[in-house]
């Protein structure tokens, strides 16, 4: 007889990758308010803070993986018999 096959969905292997991701888009935030507040070229900033934007956005978009918990699995166990192709 077969064990049972157990599936966790670690919230920490989610979470943690996408730590990298926002530190670096609140970076590149904190430098876009910086160049406005010095009186850089708005192009430039722009640029700068659409980067900003995409690293949260990346960030954002691995961690929510973490809380899903809408995600069943069904193993069926099919005779040995009926496993022929």
């Amino acid at each position: 007889m077969s064990t049972p096959l157990e599936i966790r969905n670690s919230p920490t292997g989610k979470i943690l990758p996408a730590i990298g991701p926002v530190l670096i888009g609140i970076m590149f935030g904190i430098g876009a308010v910086r160049g406005l507040a010095s009186g850089a070229d708005g192009g430039w900033v722009l640029v700068i803070a659409l980067i900003a934007l995409a690293c949260l956005g990346l960030g954002y978009f691995i961690a929510r993986g973490a809380f899903d918990t809408s995600v069943k699995v069904i193993l069926e166990h099919v005779p040995r018999s009926m496993n022929r192709l």
